[in-house]
């Protein structure tokens, strides 16, 4: 498991780019009982950002999930947010496993 940060506009972001994913598996993530949807509950009932659990699998798949910004952000500056929100992720698993290198989950 992974600790991410992750704010209301963040969760927007990646919700939009899953709705319209071509993978199913991505777009599947955001259904009742799947990750991002626990995250969204998570984070709807804060008032802050919120602090998540991830796992390696899961980070992968957002970033996945991330790459349609291109085809669904037709605003410039919502394109820019997908790009940062990429480079925090991969940021966030790389310290991860540079603090706790043994425990990478594989799935």
């Amino acid at each position: 498991m992974k600790l991410i940060s992750l704010s209301k506009l963040d969760l927007a972001l990646i919700w939009k780019c899953a709705i319209n994913h071509y993978d199913n598996k991505c777009v599947r993530s955001i259904n009742k009982g799947n990750f991002i949807y626990g995250w969204k509950i998570a984070i709807w009932n804060c008032n802050k950002d919120f602090n998540l659990n991830a796992t390696f699998r899961e980070l992968d798949l957002v970033l996945k999930i991330l790459e349609m910004y291109p085809y669904v952000m037709t605003k410039s500056k919502r394109a820019v947010q997908c790009q940062l929100l990429s480079k925090k992720i991969r940021e966030m698993i790389i310290l991860a496993n540079k603090v706790h290198p043994k425990e990478v989950i594989l799935e």
